[in-house]
């Protein structure tokens, strides 16, 4: 009778609605809030999990179709393990790790069962996938707007609902290359030309109130890229000079900011040059160059306490014991790939290949170069370059509800060589 009860479609809907109501809730609160946000990912994610189980379960359904929360759950288990050997190996520095295995885990439930929700139209598909773009879309205008008024209020850098600079310049900039990017989809030209313009020129402003200089530097190239398939889809020159003068205007408004950044950063690839690395840049450095090392004598891994005692062993002996990157051993190595080379070894490294060849490659050999998820990705790994991303528990939200909107928004986009999608199943 249970069982009855069960298969019946009221369970079945009231979960994929649950789920995606708290789905769509997240993105117009992590940049307000970024509390609220994890406590409804959180819940999100318990009741994606109760909806793969039910489906599983009681429909007999098959969810796996769509390898991208594959990748989410390999770098969930292999945070989660790496944790575990640590604290039975008696070493400190797990929790963080095992915070963003959940998330990750989490993750994974909330990727597989909304797009299982779409694809058997369990929900009304359409409706899915507007309400998608507008949590986004509302996530995006709620970000601009208080970073706008943050950096009018206070000279330092604005942080939004998030508790680091970095993290808010690369979690807006992520979200924002998408939804710019979804926005040259739009058919009425107008409002394409329109919306892509006022959003590239904000965006820039924004994360120039940041004072990220990876964020500047590559949010700036992406807009460019998406500038010239602008210029491809409008045809426009009129259309095209509007963006370009947008752009610049943005640029100029950061221009101290801008000018001040640059000046650092020549200041410290100077120093680092005489072999002074007590700067930013010259840390990283440091740790990017010992990290490898730490890599290439332990090439499966080991713990994180193990890998910075062998790097500080290594500046001892050649002569840098009061070297900056010290400072930094304990929280990573800013660099996504040489922080995961050096603590989980040749598994980090092949399962993030995997994560960012399934995220930029597949996705876009399923809806071609120019979609959402594809571009975004390729922001976080350029970003990933002189940070580590994938293990804040931040913007493992971000992705993860970011990658789930766009999925539903892709499902009914037109996909035509005209807007760069072409057929794929979600």
């Amino acid at each position: 009778m249970m069982t009855d009860t069960l298969r019946k479609g009221g369970v079945r809907r009231n979960l994929a609605v649950a789920a995606f109501t708290l789905g769509i809730l997240v993105f117009p609160l992590v940049f307000l809030d970024e509390k609220a946000a994890r406590v409804i990912f959180y819940w999100c994610g318990y009741v994606s999990a109760a909806g793969v189980i039910y489906e599983v379960a009681f429909r007999r359904q098959r969810l796996l179709r769509n390898p991208l929360p594959l990748t989410f759950f390999a770098l969930g288990i292999v945070f989660t393990g790496w944790s575990v050997l640590s604290d039975i190996s008696g070493a400190a520095g797990g929790a963080l790790l095992l915070t963003a295995g959940k998330r990750m885990l989490l993750a994974f439930f909330i990727l597989c069962y909304l797009t299982h929700v779409w694809r058997e139209n369990i929900l009304p598909r359409r409706l899915l996938s507007r309400l998608a773009l507008a949590s986004v879309a509302t996530g995006v205008t709620a970000a601009t707007l208080y970073g706008i008024v943050q950096g009018a209020m206070t000279h330092d850098r604005i942080l939004l609902g998030i508790n680091r600079a970095t993290l808010t310049a690369y979690a807006y900039s992520v979200t924002t290359l998408a939804l710019m990017t979804t926005l040259l989809q739009l058919r009425n030209v107008k409002l394409r030309s329109v919306l892509f313009v006022v959003l590239a020129a904000l965006s820039l402003y924004v994360v120039g109130l940041t004072e990220t200089r990876a964020a500047m530097a590559i949010h700036t190239l992406l807009i460019a890229v998406l500038a010239m398939r602008f210029f491809w889809l409008t045809r426009s020159k009129a259309a095209v000079a509007l963006a370009g003068l947008a752009i610049a205007g943005a640029l100029v408004a950061n221009y101290s900011v801008i000018e001040a950044r640059a000046s650092v950063t020549l200041s410290e690839i100077r120093s680092y040059q005489n072999n002074d690395d007590h700067t930013s840049l010259g840390s990283r450095f440091t740790m990017w160059k010992t990290g490898l090392l730490a890599f290439e004598h332990h090439p499966f891994g080991q713990t994180q306490p193990a890998r910075n005692a062998w790097i500080v062993s290594w500046l001892d002996a050649h002569g840098n014991p009061d070297s900056f990157a010290i400072t930094y051993l304990d929280v990573h190595l800013h660099n996504e790939f040489i922080q995961y080379a050096s603590i989980f070894g040749i598994t980090g490294v092949v399962v993030l290949a995997c994560f960012y060849w399934i995220s930029v490659v597949g996705s876009a050999t399923a809806w071609g170069f120019f979609n959402p998820i594809t571009v975004a990705a390729l922001a976080c790994l350029l970003y990933g370059m002189t940070d580590v991303l994938l293990t804040s528990v931040e913007l493992i939200v971000v992705l993860c509800m970011l990658f789930s909107m766009m999925t539903l928004a892709l499902g009914t986009a037109e996909r035509t060589d005209s807007n760069g999608f072409r057929d794929a199943a979600v």
